[in-house]
């Protein structure tokens, strides 16, 4: 397989973008990767509220990492709104078109599987 062939596990191939050395280092935290993963293969925009169902972890932890991946620019905020007197916030991924950090979720896929487990 050459690096052309390769695909995200989603179905859509990845362009170069460099990856920052703060980004590589939140991508070493399995929760992370599962959140962002989660987010690339979604054609929604997830909050965390969501998020923590799919990851099976609290809302807090889940929106403490979402934040975190935010600030890196690997996920950015789509939209918001009004839920019960507080703001839910939506979140796509914005890896798309990074090589790097497809690749890192797609190699440690089955590891994170496994770790839920």
């Amino acid at each position: 397989m050459t690096d052309g062939d390769k695909t995200n596990g989603c179905g859509v191939e990845g362009e170069g973008q460099q990856v920052t050395a703060a980004l590589l280092e939140a991508l070493n935290h399995s929760l992370r990767r599962k959140l962002l993963r989660a987010l690339h293969c979604s054609d929604d925009a997830r909050s965390p509220v969501q998020l923590s169902r799919i990851v099976g972890v609290e809302v807090s932890m889940t929106a403490y990492h979402v934040r975190t991946l935010a600030r890196l620019g690997a996920v950015e905020k789509a939209d918001s709104r009004h839920v019960r007197g507080a703001r839910e916030t939506f979140f796509v991924s914005r890896v798309a078109g990074n090589r790097q950090v497809i690749a890192i979720l797609a190699d440690t896929e089955a590891e994170d599987d496994e770790a839920r487990r």
